[in-house]
């Protein structure tokens, strides 16, 4: 009974993590059954992922042996449901800063999440493609005003120049030298005579990014090596270097704020005091380890169920340990001293961290009581929990870290 209940554990897993949607791929009535028919999917291609994953399903989903899993069921591209499609490129999106929400997302779908917020920095969340992992866009009145896009590799700067280059309007002129901040990133300077036309004196000011209409600005944020993030919006950069907002343009602002507004952290602390800066680094660092080492326990344990009716004893071992990490991790989340301004930062990575908790809780329910409601709920909060994740990534890679 345990090795069945792992298997069905690790098949839901599997959709997970074949990047296929859960709700689309897998219908709910699934869950409540030891073993899968054709009747539990929607599309033929989640079928064929599970049959050439698991031949224990042969029986039902291949009766035929031919090696085609539920011929009779529609391709996923054919299913209509929740709009867009996995291997869509950005570029065929027609995005762009100054984009208009609907005609984006008769492309892309709905979002994978929208926080709703009023922070400039934090918008609307969609699913990756073939060259994104995922999208985040601030829509002012409906226009794109700020898009940050995250690479699944990362480029050398010219390709991640060029690749900015096309997330904004035709008319644009960018700076082809770009200043260096204290944390690597890479900020352009541009004008659009386009965006001077859509957005306004007001927009700029109350979202507190610098400069007049039609200012824009490229921010080239590193990863381990090259560039892993595209960041573009209109304004000089202020709402990302803290400076002022002076309107006498990105190079003297930078000339001007190299020793104060950018790089406070190394020099005479006036803005936020030396000691509050390195609070910050060192609580941004802490994030950041906790989110990675999430992830790192989330593959483990896909990798652990795809083969849960014959682990080894240390095998489950490995599975316990994550469990049992996880069951306290919004505990030990929610005990971080949080510095002002990293709120959202804060409150992200400890709803992640309690969808981890609740994935503990309700997999161990399931295992030692067999509730199958556990198990619905389990799955939910994985779901979630590796969305927040991505969210958080991307909040911590425009920190710099």
């Amino acid at each position: 009974m345990i090795a069945t209940r792992f298997r069905r554990i690790s098949v839901i897993l599997l959709f997970l993590f074949a990047s296929l949607s859960p709700v689309m791929a897998f219908n709910a009535s699934a869950q409540g059954d030891d073993e899968l028919t054709c009747d539990d999917f929607t599309n033929q291609d989640a079928a064929q992922i599970v049959l050439d994953l698991d031949d224990f399903y042969e029986d039902t989903l291949d009766p035929d042996g031919d090696g085609e899993a539920c011929p009779d069921l529609p391709a996923r591209d054919d299913n209509g449901g929740g709009g867009g499609s996995s291997d869509l490129s950005i570029f065929d999106t027609g995005l762009v800063l100054g984009s208009d929400i609907d005609d984006f997302e008769d492309e892309v779908g709905d979002p994978a999440d929208d926080f709703d917020a009023d922070d400039f920095t934090i918008g609307t969340i969609y699913d990756g493609g073939d060259d994104y992992e995922s999208v985040s866009i601030y829509w002012l009145d409906g226009i794109a005003a700020h898009i940050q896009i995250e690479l699944p590799e990362e480029l050398d700067e010219d390709d991640a120049y060029d690749f900015a280059l096309d997330l904004l309007p035709e008319d644009a002129d960018l700076d082809t030298r770009g200043d260096e901040l204290d944390e690597g990133e890479l900020i352009f300077a541009g004008e659009s005579d386009i965006l001077a036309d859509t957005f306004f004196d007001e927009d700029y000011d109350d979202n507190g990014v610098g400069g007049a209409p039609g200012d824009l600005r490229v921010i080239l944020i590193p990863g381990s090596s090259d560039f892993g993030v595209i960041d573009v919006a209109i304004g000089l950069g202020d709402e990302y270097t803290g400076s002022g907002g002076s309107s006498d343009g990105l190079d003297d602002g930078s000339d001007d704020g190299s020793d104060d507004d950018i790089d406070d952290s190394t020099d005479d602390g006036s803005d936020d005091g030396g000691d509050l800066d390195a609070d910050a680094q060192d609580y941004l660092e802490a994030v950041r380890d906790g989110s990675d080492q999430m992830l790192s326990d989330i593959t483990d344990f896909a990798t652990l169920l795809s083969n849960a009716s014959n682990l080894s004893d240390t095998e489950l071992d490995q599975l316990i340990d994550i469990l049992d990490r996880w069951a306290g991790l919004e505990e030990e989340a929610a005990s971080l001293d949080v510095p002002a301004g990293y709120e959202e930062i804060q409150q992200t990575y400890e709803d992640a961290a309690a969808a981890l908790t609740d994935v503990s809780v309700n997999i161990t329910a399931f295992i030692v009581d067999g509730d199958d409601a556990a198990l619905d709920d389990a799955f939910d909060s994985l779901t979630e929990a590796t969305t927040l994740l991505a969210d958080l990534n991307i909040l911590l890679s425009a920190e710099g870290v």
